[in-house]
Order: structure tokens, then C-alpha cells, then sequence
């Protein structure tokens, strides 16, 4: 009987809309280090600065707007978090709390801290992770392959079956020490995969210093399994796997994991079984809308002789309300899964009232009505609909369909409809302009039945139910809200566009995942290449290949700098880009003007040379051989696309040239989309 160590972080994948999912356990070598933390990562820059301006007396948000160059909104965000927090009270005045914390930033206290680094057994590099120790789980099997484990908090624990890969079938390279060298580049690496994640983990780490500290290797090696889930996403075949950290989708995981074909082979049979349940859950909800319709007709034609049938009556109208309730839950949680933002909590806060106003304030730009007239015919808030806006912070973070809830859902449903060119709620604002008043009274009725008040029933006349079925038909429909949207907004002729089509063979080279993470102006600009790359003059395909990629450098980049990074002069970067590619650079690139070459080192976009160069200087070892090994021409293939662009005037007679620079520059920004588009 085997005996092994799990690190289980209870992963979850809600977010990719899986259609089949596996529990996989990663074989790791785990070490103990100790080294120096900063211990002052309450706040970030902009918050500690607005608390030292509060220390300063300042009192006057708009002064703080003005002096910092902010947004008034970000301002407010930040004084509410700092009031909420205890370090100011609401005159803008800091508390003592708030002084001992700046006393902390200014001396910049440090102190000697334990975590665990992993070295992963099968890509044989150690993983991104500098994590405070957690207790791994002990699990006995006679089972060489998978072994059954609870994970969960206590009470809420549950088994799961995961399958243990073995590292004896993949590279036998040798195993890097852990040095003090590596320890400072995964804490460089750990950095930006932190500040792409932290919205969507839970993890909290503290500030690890980027030089060389007291830095000590307490243990050797102990070999655990990382908790992580291998899954395929809706309207996707091609098998993905996260981390068992950040639950967020690894390129060299998934690219190890393509090698256990045993296992994709289970995977994909989980899909077929998820779609067989799938097939049953809609027959099950075709049913239930059938009972619904059946009790609404039962509804309306019923009449109560007596106390029987009154009450059987003021049954079926607490099941019909409560169920097309649940119904509309449901169906509004899977679109908010579908349309999440990743950086939500930009917009939110812990204060509900505050997170009211916002999502209020998203309806309003929707054009959705949320007023209504009295009795003497005067416009008056609605205030049915304000409590269905006071939503917690919690709630939108946890949200799944396991669990599904109401205001969560609308919250975030409103605000990525604000943000999207296409939306379902874009078009409920059109077809349905009083949908919040006529949820909120839905909700009103539903949460006073829930808390027995049927006296309610009373006052909900034949009129009201009707005007309640007419929602549910309008939202639970058999068509698809995303079909509906494409029908509504859509004329005929669109779909039989050039640009629809090119479209679809975006979605055939990029995969339904990545084409979503894609940053909406250079998914534009690459189908404008395609939609060009049969014209006589190259010129608008050039343009539009070297600005998607241009765009593209300039999204890696701010991820791949740190704030921390001090910028160095022009021909260091030149140097650094020479050593890692071979001493012979292309001469255009060689000429790159030194102040684009500094502007883009600061974190502005600048030329597509200039963006190229900081990011090979940037980039990791790793990531720098697993793109040299694919293409070991790319550099200059890209130096070939910027002489082609030149500066301006035709281009002609270079079809051939433009559709290979054309297939190197999409699956560059495949590479680059895959590593820092999230």
C-alpha cells in the first residue's frame, strides 16, 4: 500500500464552463525556504498614498483627484476601502490604526518568513509559487493509478476520485538545484503570475524582495502531488489543465498533460457523459416548464368554493412563484458565469450600500427603468427595486451554479453588459425596459413566501400573475439567450458577411478559449487582415498585422514589468535581446530609436519595434526557448514585417512573403495571448 502527500487547494474551473472535468494529482518535489518579507502588504501604492495625503490633512477628495490624476471614482473606491478598513473615519481623517500602518510602510519593516517552493517532476522546472506552507493530506492506495480523497472545509468536505500521474515516462533531464539565483527568478515569476491572478484567488502573499536577502534552504526535497484539474471548455475539444494554486488555466501543464493519452481518452469519455446529462437536464427543464404552464392555466381559471381548495390553491401559486423564481436564478447565474469580468472588484466594495449605487447606476446606462409613477401620477424611486441592488462584495466572488443567487448574478450581469459591445442585456434593455421592476416585484413576493407570509397571495390579483408568466416565457425560453441576441441584433445580411467568416477562422486557429481572452482591438485588427489578404495592395493587411501584434507586445509587456524594475539605458536592453537570440540582430531593429525603446521600458505602448525589444529582454528563460525552439526565425521574420510597413505607399507583388509573416505574426500572438492574456 503506497502512502502519498496531497496539497489540495480545492481547485475550480466554474469559470471556464467546462463541459468534462478530471481530478488529477501532479507529482512535485516540495522545499522549505526561509527568506525576508516585507510585512506591510495591507495596502497597495495608490491606497498608501491617499493615506499619507489623509496623514497630510487633506480632506478634499477632489483636491486628491486633481493632485493624483485619478479617476473621481477610483478616489471614492479607495476612501471607502481605507474607511472601511478603520485607517480613516468618514471626515477623511486617519486613525490611529492608520498612523501605526504608515509607520510601517515608511520604515519598510521586513521579517524572516517559511514557505514552500515546488519543483514539478514532469516539465522538470520549478512551478511560479512562492506559497506559505500548507498541511498536505496523507492518502493510502492499492491503486496505482488514482486514489480517493476528501477535500473541503470541515462539514462541506467531500470525495473525489484523482488520478496520479507518474514522472517516469517523461523527461529524464536533470534537476535543477534550488539555488539562490532560482529562488529570486521564481519570486519574479511568482510576482506576475500574482498580479494576474489576485483578482480571481484567494491567495494572499506577502512583498518578496527582488535581491538578494537572507534566503535558506531549511529542507531537501519531499515529493507531494498538487491538487489540479484537467477539463475541457464549452465549445471546445482540446483538453486544458489548471494550476492547483490560482485554479487558472497553465500552458506547460496542458502541454505536459497532451502526452497522458490514457487519461485524455477518460476525459473526453466525461464529456460524452456530460453531454448524455446534459440531453437530460433539458428534458427534465422542458417538463418543468410544461408543470409550470399547467399550474399558471390552473392559476387563473381555479375558483376557492372553500378552505380545501383555498388553500390548495395558495399552493400552487407558492410553488408556480417560487419556482419561476429559482428558474430566472439559474438562468441569469449561467450568463454571469459566461460574461464575467475578471477585474470585478474594481468596481465593487464590503459596502453594500456603496455596491448599490454602482450596479443602480449600470441599469441607468442600460436604459433599463427604474422609476414609477404614484398615485397623483409623479415619478418616485421604485423601492421594490433598490434592495435587489444591495449586494455583498461575497456574494459576486462566490458565485456558481451549484448555489445560485439572484443579486449576485444581476450585479455582474449588469456590469459586464456595460463594458460589451454585444450583450444579452443590452437587448432585455431594448425588448424589456421594466424588467427590474417587474423582478423586483417577483423578488418581493418570493422572499415574503419564503418567510410564510402567504397573506401575500392577497394582493397578487390574476393581472400581476400574468404579467409574471409573461417574464418567465420572455427569459426561460427554449431558444438560447446567446442565439436570441445574434437574431435580435444581427440582420441577415451580417451573418453572411466577409468579416463573420473571418471571424470563424479566428475561432478555428485560436480555439473558442483563447479567442475570448483576446484583447477586442487586436481581434479587430487580425480580421482586418484576413479580410485584406486577397486585395492587390498588401498595404491595410501590413498595417493591421503589425498593429495586432504591436498591440498584442504592449498587453505582455505590462504584465512582464514590474513596478519595481528600474529602467535601464536603450543599449543595455540591445544587449540583453543579442546575448538571448544570437549576437546578429536585424539592422532595423538595431536602429530602434532609443526614446521609443525607453518609453516602452516605462510601461507605454510604443512601436512595434520598441515593444518587441523590451519584451525579448523581459521575457523568461523558459518561455524564450519554448518560442526559439518553434520558430527559430521569428525575430527576424517580425524585423521583415516592420521593413514591409516601412512608412507608408503600396505594397505589391509580396502575397507569398505576406501570408508566411501573416502565419508568424498569428501564432506569435497565440504564444503571447496562451502566457498573458487573462
Amino acid at each position: 500500500m503506497a502512502i502519498v502527500h496531497v496539497v489540495s487547494n480545492v481547485p475550480n474551473v466554474e469559470r471556464y464552463q467546462p463541459d468534462a472535468c478530471i481530478d488529477i494529482l501532479w507529482p512535485c518535489e516540495c522545499y522549505t525556504v526561509m527568506l525576508l518579507a516585507s510585512t506591510y502588504c495591507e495596502l497597495n501604492f495608490l491606497e498608501s498614498t491617499v493615506l499619507q495625503l489623509c496623514a497630510l490633512g487633506m480632506k478634499d477628495k477632489t483636491q486628491i483627484k486633481y493632485l493624483l490624476g485619478l479617476e473621481h471614482e477610483l478616489v471614492e473606491f479607495i476612501c471607502d476601502k481605507l474607511e472601511q478598513m478603520c485607517l480613516i473615519d468618514e471626515r477623511m481623517t486617519i486613525s490611529a490604526e492608520g498612523i501605526t500602518l504608515l509607520k510601517k510602510v515608511k520604515n519598510h519593516a521586513v521579517d524572516v518568513v517559511t514557505v514552500n517552493i515546488y519543483w514539478n517532476k514532469i516539465t522538470r522546472q520549478f512551478l511560479p509559487m512562492i506559497i506559505q506552507p500548507v498541511t498536505t493530506q496523507q492518502c493510502s492506495s492499492d491503486n496505482r493509478e488514482k486514489l480517493t480523497l476528501s477535500i473541503g472545509n470541515t462539514g462541506q468536505q467531500k470525495n473525489i476520485t484523482a488520478y496520479h500521474l507518474s514522472s517516469d515516462n517523461h523527461s529524464v533531464a536533470p534537476m535543477e538545484q534550488l539555488t539562490e539565483r532560482s529562488i529570486l527568478n521564481i519570486i519574479e515569476r511568482f510576482k506576475r503570475l500574482n498580479r494576474k491572478n489576485s483578482l480571481l484567488s484567494n491567495i494572499r502573499s506577502h512583498r518578496y524582495p527582488s535581491q538578494s536577502q537572507q534566503i535558506n534552504i531549511i529542507t531537501e526535497g519531499k515529493e507531494v502531488f498538487i491538487h489540479c484539474l484537467a477539463f475541457i471548455p464549452k465549445g471546445d475539444d482540446k483538453p486544458m489543465v489548471c494550476d492547483g494554486f490560482f485554479s487558472s488555466y497553465d500552458v506547460d501543464l496542458t502541454k505536459a498533460f497532451k502526452h497522458e493519452y490514457d487519461l485524455i481518452k477518460i476525459l473526453k469519455k466525461s464529456k460524452k457523459k456530460f453531454a448524455s446529462k446534459t440531453s437530460k437536464d433539458l428534458a427534465q427543464q422542458k417538463k418543468q416548464r410544461i408543470n409550470l404552464q399547467k399550474h399558471y392555466q390552473e392559476i387563473t381559471e381555479e375558483i376557492a368554493s372553500d378552505s380545501f381548495d383555498r388553500s390548495a390553491l395558495e399552493e400552487k401559486k407558492t410553488l408556480y412563484i417560487n419556482s419561476v423564481y429559482a428558474l430566472i436564478e439559474k438562468k441569469f447565474t449561467t450568463m454571469a458565469l459566461q460574461y464575467r469580468e475578471a477585474e470585478w472588484k474594481d468596481h465593487f466594495t464590503s459596502n453594500v450600500h456603496q455596491n448599490g449605487r454602482v450596479i443602480t447606476e449600470f441599469a441607468r446606462q442600460l436604459d433599463f427603468t427604474l422609476l414609477e409613477a404614484d398615485e397623483y401620477n409623479n415619478t418616485i424611486n421604485n423601492k421594490l427595486v433598490n434592495p435587489l441592488f444591495l449586494v455583498k462584495i461575497g456574494s459576486i466572488n462566490y458565485l456558481n451554479l451549484t448555489q445560485p443567487e439572484m443579486k449576485p448574478a444581476l450585479a455582474m450581469l449588469l456590469l459586464s453588459a456595460t463594458l460589451s459591445e454585444q450583450h444579452p442585456f443590452k437587448v432585455m434593455a431594448e425588448t424589456y425596459p421594466d424588467l427590474f421592476q417587474r423582478l423586483a416585484k417577483l423578488h418581493h413576493y418570493r422572499n415574503s413566501l419564503s418567510h410564510g407570509d402567504l397573506a401575500i397571495l392577497e394582493h397578487i390579483s390574476k393581472h400581476e400573475f400574468s404579467k409574471i408568466h409573461q417574464l418567465f416565457t420572455s427569459i426561460i425560453d427554449d431558444e438560447d439567450m446567446d442565439i436570441f441576441v445574434e437574431h435580435t441584433t444581427q440582420p441577415k445580411w451580417l451573418q453572411d458577411d466577409t468579416r463573420f467568416i473571418h471571424r470563424e477562422q479566428l475561432l478555428a486557429l485560436f480555439g473558442h478559449y483563447l479567442i475570448e481572452r483576446v484583447d477586442n482591438a487586436v481581434l479587430k485588427l487580425m480580421e482586418q487582415a484576413l479580410s485584406s489578404a486577397n486585395s492587390n495592395d498588401g498595404r491595410l493587411r501590413v498595417n493591421a498585422l503589425t498593429g495586432a501584434l504591436q498591440q498584442s507586445l504592449f498587453i505582455a509587456n505590462t504584465v512582464l514589468i514590474s513596478s519595481e524594475h528600474k529602467p535601464k539605458p536603450a543599449n543595455q536592453y540591445l544587449q540583453i535581446v543579442k546575448k538571448r537570440w544570437g549576437n546578429f540582430l536585424p539592422e532595423n531593429l538595431l536602429k530602434t530609436a532609443g526614446n521609443n525603446i525607453k518609453r516602452a521600458a516605462n510601461g507605454v505602448d510604443s512601436t512595434l519595434g520598441a515593444n518587441l525589444i523590451i519584451y525579448l529582454a523581459y521575457e523568461s528563460d523558459h518561455n524564450s526557448k519554448v518560442l526559439k525552439k518553434s520558430d527559430s526565425q521569428l525575430v527576424n521574420q517580425i524585423a521583415k514585417l516592420i521593413e514591409i510597413r516601412g512608412h507608408g505607399g503600396a505594397v505589391i507583388g509580396q502575397q507569398t512573403e505576406l501570408d508566411k509573416l501573416e502565419q508568424t505574426t498569428f501564432k506569435f500572438i497565440h504564444f503571447l495571448i496562451e502566457n498573458y492574456c487573462d
